[in-house]
């Protein structure tokens, strides 16, 4: 038996998205990725529906399609296949890309391409996307001659398994390049401990395609290539395992019973060996066939003595499976295995919510997933996706939508016509609506009104602030200008320029609100610094988007009576947007 039919379906569609590629030196890259990714949903489902027929000649139809998608989501082994579908067809249903917008898709999906094109030959021998390396990544040909060198010290090691040497790490980032057809990666990672900042982290480059989102073990050789006629040390990776700490396996299991008992060596060994030879997380192991787990079971029973870990994970699977409160937090928490992360849950006492050992801050992450945190922790939204299913959510990614596109866009009010993609937006909305905590009622609540929808809370805030400044506006400082001439004409101020005295005499002389802008190096710092000086016996806080900027700040004013903040600490420390409110 074959898969004749499917195997002609699929290069119908590969003829197309090569065709479109060949089109790259005629066409935009942008027109070229818009055509390539209007195709691509159609082309992984039917490779979904390959791997479903197993050789068996079936019909290509929609019945067996969703059959095929199905069964390629419930296998650990196709789970990147299962991952660009749902990516496919997310932005198929959910967003129109424009040139631009399918240009970038282009770019992300380029790595996922790859692996698709290596499966289909490795497992089939099966050829598509011959010509995808003619698609242009837009590197810097300086770059490319750097990675080429790389990738030719990469090839002179041999890959090293089942080591027993080799510190522990968290990678911070998998970036992908493509040197002759052949894919390599360059790895962020830094030691792993529960406290490190960004100057720890490291980097290296390896072919072996690394999990990122567990402690691993890394066997590094350092080595060096030659750029510009000059020698220049790099670090190879040539050997790589998950390595889950001791200190996280211990309070997981703190979570789930309440004890944390230490897990023995054999059985945290043999699972971190059964996830790296699978490349699989613990996701889905809980996930997994009463068939597979049973048989996950019982080879790691047979060389451990005590199963403290594998007792743990018996329990999550029967909350995961049975949708039962708790599901979502046990998810993200089985995904990333971070010590910090898990601490931050834990309660020493049993929630009555949940039935496990969590604070009940947890409660909103574990009802709306994609729209509130887990305490202390902010999650990436392909985390989100890659552990969390989505499908039966799309209230949230409506709201999500339009939170964006308040926060990042700078839409405060989205239209309807943009949201369509999502459904019946009134029940979604209302859907949504009723899942909220009642403490988050009516703040987070998505609100549509002439035709457009928007979060409520945001709205009111920037009501409240336009209101606020209109009133600080009115009037100035008494006697200001007068008094900032005389602190002038008293202080050793000759460092500053006349243009930054005449500001200071002025910004507060009619209006207690004064805004500063311009370029970078134009001396915002500097008469910031100037201007504290003066209120140098007054109170003053000073807010940023970011760390680095408050430190910045903190080193360039230096002035006493001052406070320095990231926005979002001040309002997590302060709840400003409402109690603020209520002082008036």
């Amino acid at each position: 038996m074959s898969t004749e039919k499917i195997d002609r379906e699929i290069h119908r569609i590969d003829n197309a998205i090569c065709r479109h590629i060949e089109n790259i030196e005629r066409d935009d890259r942008g027109e070229v990725a818009q055509d390539v990714v209007t195709d691509l949903r159609h082309f992984v489902e039917h490779i979904m529906l390959k791997i479903y027929a197993n050789n068996q000649d079936i019909e290509d139809n929609y019945e067996n399609l969703c059959k095929g998608i199905k069964y390629v989501e419930s296998k650990g082994q196709y789970k990147n296949i299962a991952r660009f579908h749902d990516f496919l067809q997310m932005v198929v249903s959910h967003y129109k890309p424009d040139e631009e917008n399918s240009e970038r898709l282009m770019l992300k999906y380029y790595n996922y391409l790859y692996e698709i094109r290596k499966f289909l030959c490795d497992n089939y021998n099966f050829i598509v996307l011959q010509n995808l390396e003619k698609f242009p990544l837009n590197m810097d040909p300086k770059l490319q001659e750097y990675y080429a060198k790389i990738a030719e010290e990469i090839e002179k090691f041999d890959t090293v398994e089942n080591f027993t040497k080799g510190s522990r790490f968290y990678i911070h980032k998998v970036k992908p390049f493509f040197v002759k057809g052949g894919r390599y990666f360059e790895i962020t990672f830094c030691e792993a401990t529960d406290r490190n900042n960004k100057t720890d982290r490291l980097i290296a480059f390896t072919k072996i395609p690394i999990m990122c989102n567990y402690a691993s073990r890394l066997l590094i050789v350092p080595t060096d290539i030659e750029i510009i006629n000059k020698r220049m040390p790099i670090n190879v990776i040539i050997g790589w395992e998950v390595a889950i700490r001791d200190c996280e396996f211990k309070n997981f299991c703190g979570i789930i019973t309440g004890v944390k008992n230490d897990a023995g060596h054999s059985e945290t060994r043999s699972l971190c060996q059964f996830m790296t030879r699978n490349r699989i997380n613990l996701v889905d192991i809980v996930c997994m066939s009463k068939k597979e787990y049973a048989t996950l079971e019982q080879s790691i029973g047979v060389k451990a003595q005590v199963t403290v870990v594998l007792n743990a994970l018996s329990e999550c699977r029967r909350i995961i499976n049975n949708n039962m409160a708790g599901e979502n937090i046990l998810r993200l928490l089985l995904y990333s295995m971070n010590n910090n992360m898990i601490k931050s849950q834990y309660y020493s006492v049993k929630s009555r919510y949940f039935s496990l050992y969590l604070k009940n801050g947890c409660i909103p992450f574990d009802k709306i997933p994609f729209n509130f945190s887990p305490i202390d922790h902010t999650i990436r939204y392909s985390v989100l996706l890659d552990c969390i299913n989505y499908k039966d959510k799309i209230d949230q990614l409506l709201a999500r939508h339009i939170k964006i596109n308040a926060e990042v866009n700078g839409t405060l009010f989205t239209q309807i016509e943009e949201l369509e993609g999502y459904g019946d937006i009134n029940s979604l909305v209302k859907r949504y609506n009723n899942r909220l905590y009642s403490g988050h009622r009516p703040q987070s609540e998505v609100r549509v009104q002439n035709n457009h929808a928007f979060i409520y809370s945001y709205v009111e805030d920037c009501n409240y602030i336009l209101e606020r400044l209109v009133q600080l506006s009115a009037n100035g400082l008494q006697n200001y200008s007068i008094a900032v001439s005389a602190w002038l004409a008293n202080e050793n101020t000759a460092f500053y320029c006349n243009e930054k005295k005449d500001v200071l005499k002025e910004i507060f002389a009619n209006s207690m609100v004064g805004v500063l802008y311009g370029a970078a190096g134009t001396g915002k710092s500097t008469f910031i610094k100037l201007m504290s000086q003066y209120f140098a016996d007054k109170d003053k806080l000073f807010l940023a988007q970011t760390n680095p900027a408050v430190d910045n700040l903190k080193r360039k004013v230096n002035v006493a009576n001052c406070e320095y903040l990231t926005i979002a600490k001040f309002i997590s420390n302060s709840s400003f947007l409402y109690n603020s409110k209520c002082k008036g």
